[in-house]
């Protein structure tokens, strides 16, 4: 009877004895899973575009979960996800104004001229440096290679004439095109604005009439014919404050270069 009871307690106190180990162990290295963390990962659109600034959806979500970024942050989601995060983190969004990329250049190949033919690396930063800014005679104007389109992660930036234009609906307002353009003239306006002062030159309207058909002179015009005195010449061309334009159009309408469009 012994030969048989004694192997049994044995081989019961191991398993018992290991069942408690493993049982330590569990709880030892037990991965604690962050529901909210979880939550936010699956409410990612999942493009891993980079628009956020971080690397990818996962990252993003652990930089809000963290409270290093906000929940607006995600141009591609927009305010439906960034209120659906907010919710998750049990904080409120407060309104915000849509906005989108606008390439302060109307200076097509036909209205704006090239002091050269360029047929070097088809990349505005490469081209930018050579030969005093490129081939176009501005050198505040689109430099026209495309390296705007090319980190678009939505395709809304087209090439047409020799200059880069942006289809609004589209755009996601990341702001990859604004840093990656080497002469900063792409700018982030009010989506729903309708007005847009199409030039950024700083030279004086003298040297403007020279090359550009549609270059802002700094006339004052526009200035003096707002209605709500929204606009300001300011480094030799005009700017608007949306927080005040209407979008009345007396400014496009009284424009002598057509610079402002509406």
């Amino acid at each position: 009877m012994l030969n048989i009871l004694f192997p049994v307690l044995v081989i019961g106190g191991l398993g018992m004895v290991l069942g408690l180990g493993l049982g330590a162990a569990s709880q030892i290295f037990k991965v604690h899973i962050d529901e909210r963390l979880a939550e936010l990962m699956r409410a990612m659109p999942g493009a891993n575009c980079g628009a956020c600034s971080f690397a990818g959806c996962d990252a993003f979500a652990r930089a809000v979960n963290a409270g290093t970024a906000k929940a607006s942050g995600c141009p591609l989601g927009g305010a439906a996800l960034a209120k659906h995060v907010a919710e998750i983190m049990g904080e409120e969004v407060g309104d915000t104004t849509k906005m989108t990329a606008v390439i302060r250049c109307y200076g097509t190949s036909e209205l704006a001229f090239d002091r050269y033919n360029y047929f070097g690396m088809q990349d505005c930063a490469a081209a930018n440096t050579v030969a005093g800014g490129g081939s176009k005679a501005c050198s505040y104007g689109c430099v026209g290679l495309s390296s705007c389109a090319r980190v678009c992660p939505v395709n809304a930036i087209i090439m047409d004439e020799g200059l880069a234009k942006v289809d609004k609906d589209k755009c996601i307002a990341c702001t990859l095109c604004v840093s990656k353009c080497p002469r900063g003239i792409i700018e982030m306006q009010p989506y729903d604005s309708v007005t847009r002062v199409m030039c950024c030159s700083k030279d004086t309207g003298r040297i403007v009439r020279g090359y550009c058909k549609v270059g802002c002179i700094a006339c004052g015009i526009c200035v003096k014919q707002c209605p709500e005195g929204a606009l300001r010449v300011e480094d030799n061309f005009a700017v608007i404050d949306y927080g005040k334009c209407t979008d009345c159009g007396v400014c496009a309408e009284k424009c002598p270069m057509k610079t402002i469009r509406g």
